[in-house]
């Protein structure tokens, strides 16, 4: 061999002996049974997939995963690690197995990434979060028309109201070029609700501002509708101009609290033990005082007792003892005295006087202690202290203001107190 040969075959070595050989590539499916459920990610090892190679269940192996979706079945590419031989690698998805791979492929090769995107608290979670608003929660979600019209539609979904869940399936509202204000930039806005009873769509209508200078806070000019049962849904911007609603056009109103629409548990009612039913919302009426204080609500009932028209204080309960008749009809009760009974307990039969004359009088009997008097002239209750005065109670005198004509019947009762 002569010299020039030599030189060239060591040239050559070295040059061979520098290349890095051609990494031996495999076809293989992603994922494989492991306790009979069809698994694609190790557990225990984060990234790490289970590869059948070239299809078969025999030839599992564990994979680094950092290029393709975790999809069950996807067809790779794997191969042993460059610096380390002991680690297999997916190193792509197989592009020549389908045709189909270039309508896939995005997908194919989407690494997983949700948890960059999850706001649950976790240590793992990502700093690329999802701040969810609510145009982007679809039921009841107010929305334009596709085609651009005067009118919006309303999205299918479950409303609360007066102790049911209703379903809604979804319906256009109608055209609201009807409520358009008059005038040069002027504005107005019209209050959408779904009427919790019914079901139909109920529309508020707001007042009429300028829109060349509106207030401050634009909201305060939302009209609430005053229906008890209505659940508002949106709140639509209109102005002398417009021609469609756009998404500009649209307030959300959906989940706003509904004073007749309670979420939570209903208040079972009961009278004297007897169950009378459930109710989400209670009228105290007249008659009662309600306060609040946090989230605990305190109710005091009862009756003012005045005394010649000054509060004595308040009671729960009346009882008007012997000689008082009691009519209740409705809220109302009517109260009537007996002239010919006692108030107050008795040491006998009511004394008559026939034919009384004068106006100092002494109860004549022998049986009378200090307490309290009653006294009727013709089976008519009379007022003590304006009426008639005891002088000696001691002695049981008492003084009538006025001389009382022959015939007259008095009827006097007195008792303890």
């Amino acid at each position: 061999m002569g010299r020039g040969k030599r030189r060239a075959k060591r040239n050559l070595e070295a040059l061979l002996s520098g290349k890095q050989d051609k990494p031996h590539i495999i076809p293989g499916e992603l994922g494989a049974y492991v306790d009979g459920n069809p698994t694609v990610e190790v557990a225990g090892r984060n990234g790490w997939v289970w590869v059948r190679l070239r299809g078969n269940e025999s030839e599992r192996v564990q994979a680094y995963n950092p290029t393709v979706a975790n999809h069950y079945g996807l067809p790779v590419l794997v191969r042993r690690h460059e610096y380390d031989p002991k680690v297999w690698e997916v190193i792509g998805r197989d592009s020549m197995k389908y045709e189909s791979y270039q309508t896939d492929s995005q997908v194919a090769n989407l690494p997983e990434h949700g948890h960059s995107h999850s706001f649950s608290g976790k240590d793992y979670t990502g700093n690329d979060i999802v701040w969810v608003y609510k145009r982007q929660l679809t039921p009841l979600l107010p929305r334009p028309n596709e085609t651009g019209t005067m009118a919006l539609y309303i999205m299918p979904g479950y409303y609360y109201s007066a102790g049911n869940y209703k379903y809604w399936p979804g319906s256009g509202t109608e055209s609201l070029s009807g409520y358009l204000p008059t005038g040069s930039q002027t504005g107005k806005f019209v209050t959408v609700s779904i009427e919790g009873d019914t079901g139909v769509l109920l529309y508020t209508e707001g007042e009429t501002f300028s829109a060349y200078n509106p207030p401050n806070n634009i909201t305060e000019l939302i009209p609430i509708p005053s229906e008890t049962s209505a659940i508002p849904i949106a709140s639509i911007f209109l102005m002398a101009s417009k021609t469609f609603l756009a998404w500009a056009d649209i307030f959300d109103m959906r989940f706003t609290p509904q004073p007749v629409n309670i979420t939570g548990s209903s208040i079972g009612l009961f009278q004297e033990g007897d169950y009378i039913g459930a109710a989400f919302t209670l009228d105290f009426g007249a008659g009662f005082d309600i306060s609040i204080s946090g989230t605990y609500g305190n109710v005091d009932y009862g009756v003012d007792i005045l005394d010649d028209g000054i509060l004595q204080g308040r009671v729960q309960k009346i009882d008007f003892g012997e000689g008082i008749s009691v009519t209740v009809s409705g809220s109302f009760a009517s109260v009537e005295a007996d002239p010919n009974a006692g108030i107050y307990p008795m040491f006998g039969q009511p004394t008559y006087l026939d034919n009384p004359t004068g106006i100092f009088w002494k109860v004549p009997t022998d049986s009378y202690a200090t307490g309290s008097l009653g006294l009727w002239i013709n089976g008519v209750a009379q007022l003590p202290g304006s009426d008639y005065t005891e002088q000696y109670p001691a002695s049981g005198t008492f003084q009538i203001d006025e001389n009382l004509p022959t015939g007259s019947v008095l009827v006097v009762h007195f008792g303890v107190d």
